[in-house]
């Protein structure tokens, strides 16, 4: 499961840079129509990033927070901890 973990990771990083290109106002990332044209520029607080996760979702975003450092709030319910490292185990976010 750890390597299902570490790809989830990755997945919940990209939506991250997609949000700060988002709030950027940059073109790369394709918005709805009624989102488009500049409408999500500066927007979003990328300064309070947070992630909530329940079970195998809540040991993926205790692993991003403590992997990324745009993450300043982290939410685990229910945490299924099998999957994180041992050293993660004992760490602080």
């Amino acid at each position: 499961r750890r390597k299902q973990l570490e790809h989830r990771v990755e997945e919940v990083r990209f939506i991250a840079d997609c949000l700060e290109h988002i709030t950027a106002g940059d073109a790369r990332v394709p918005l709805p129509e009624h989102l488009a044209g500049g409408k999500m520029i500066n927007r979003l607080d990328m300064d309070q990033l947070s992630a909530v996760g329940h079970s195998f979702g809540a040991s993926t975003c205790i692993t991003a927070c403590k992997q990324d450092e745009r993450f300043k709030a982290c939410v685990g319910h229910d945490a299924w901890l099998f999957p994180l490292a041992g050293e993660m185990m004992q760490a602080t976010l």
